[in-house]
């Protein structure tokens, strides 16, 4: 039973009480990532400074596609909807366990070094590690999908989400298959006959597929159904806008890539992210509680580890402190390693290195683990 306005008021003090608790008491320089067996992720990240370094145009846009693809395939993420604007991108996406950060730290890298060298840029791309809130019901993930589609509209550079000239989900969602190529810039030291090739022959191009699978709202519907659907919501988002705009005209495509990619935008005031996305407030609030036991089992199990107990045990599908870490530890008496909880056969060797060390998880600016900048091998974090 869908409780009263004045129970969803109660609730949502109390969903404010409970963050408060995990925001002071428990993320003491980052926030912990909870993630489930499988879940729907809204997911952001931000260039430095708002730099204009994802531009649109038909290099970038190719680019970030292959990129965006490969990604999606090699990690089993499945892309439910995505926009990159000029200076910031958001996916939803639906990922199985720990997988969801070795998708970014491949996604954010690869981005960071292709699109960097496109334009000439060297050193940090991104301005700080990725936020994921979990979209917690249908409703929800609908209003997320909403809020993608309405980038471009919604800020006044366009008229309509169909003329916005970067990457963006629409074509996917209306039925189309996108085909990207994928520069393997490991090709120029892994085969022969590829050494000496510049960066962008298109000797070491590699075709990808980008794919989008329909929200749970629309699990059911036909496709003709969704077409009609996606139709429908765009061209109502932009009647919407074209109303709040009134007589102002958008910026319009042309002059959005006419753009410098290292100009610096007049940044807004910073906002605090949702801790996750609900259409209901109890839905909301019960998570909250989860997540706040979450933390406090995970802050409880790391102090006992950072003094030296033995057999500490970690909440599940978080990631634990590096075995090795505190001296004197028994053999077999370590946390289970977080390489060896992502779920499938093949562990990523840049998430979890062969010396078991370290996980390259939390902290980076651009992803968990992930080091930006430029180089050119895909799999190994840059420093």
């Amino acid at each position: 039973m869908r409780p009263g306005a004045g129970d969803e008021m109660q609730l949502e003090r109390a969903f404010l009480r409970t963050g408060r608790f995990f925001q002071t008491e428990a993320c003491m320089g980052g926030s912990v990532r909870m993630y489930g067996a499988e879940g729907i992720y809204f997911v952001t990240a931000r260039t430095l400074q708002g730099r204009l370094l994802l531009r649109p145009s038909t290099q970038v846009q190719q680019l970030i596609g292959g990129i965006l693809a490969r990604a999606s395939r090699r990690y089993g993420v499945r892309l439910r909807g995505y926009v990159f604007m000029s200076n910031h991108l958001h996916l939803l996406v639906r990922a199985r366990g720990c997988t969801l950060s070795a998708f970014m730290q491949f996604l954010l890298a690869n981005i960071a070094r292709k699109v960097g060298a496109l334009h000439g840029w060297h050193g940090t791309f991104w301005a700080r590690r990725f936020s994921c809130e979990p979209v917690l019901d249908a409703g929800a993930e609908l209003q997320r999908l909403r809020y993608i589609l309405a980038h471009g509209v919604k800020e006044g550079l366009v008229a309509h989400t169909a003329e916005w000239p970067g990457l963006t989900c629409l074509a996917a969602l209306r039925g189309h298959r996108e085909r990207f190529p994928f520069y393997n810039w490991d090709w120029r030291w892994q085969r022969a006959h590829c050494r000496g090739l510049g960066r962008w022959s298109p000797r070491l191009v590699e075709e990808e597929v980008l794919e989008v699978e329909p929200i749970s709202a629309w699990a059911s519907c036909s496709e003709e159904t969704r077409c009609f659907l996606v139709a429908e919501l765009v061209d109502r988002l932009a009647a919407e806008y074209r109303l709040s705009r009134g007589a102002k005209r958008p910026l319009g495509a042309r002059a959005v890539k006419r753009q410098s990619p290292t100009q610096p935008l007049a940044l807004e005031r910073r906002v605090d992210r949702p801790r996750c996305h609900a259409s209901n407030p109890l839905v909301r609030y019960q998570w909250a509680r989860v997540y706040a036991d979450f933390v406090a089992a995970y802050r409880e199990a790391s102090a006992r580890f950072r003094k030296g107990e033995r057999g500490v045990r970690f909440p599940s599908w978080c990631f634990s402190p590096p075995p090795g870490s505190v001296a004197g530890e028994a053999e077999g008496s370590a946390p289970r390693p977080f390489a060896e909880q992502l779920p499938g056969k093949r562990v990523a060797q840049h998430v979890f290195d062969a010396k078991r060390e370290r996980p390259r998880c939390g902290g980076a600016p651009g992803g968990e683990g992930l080091a930006t900048g430029s180089g050119e091998d895909l799999d190994t974090p840059v420093r």
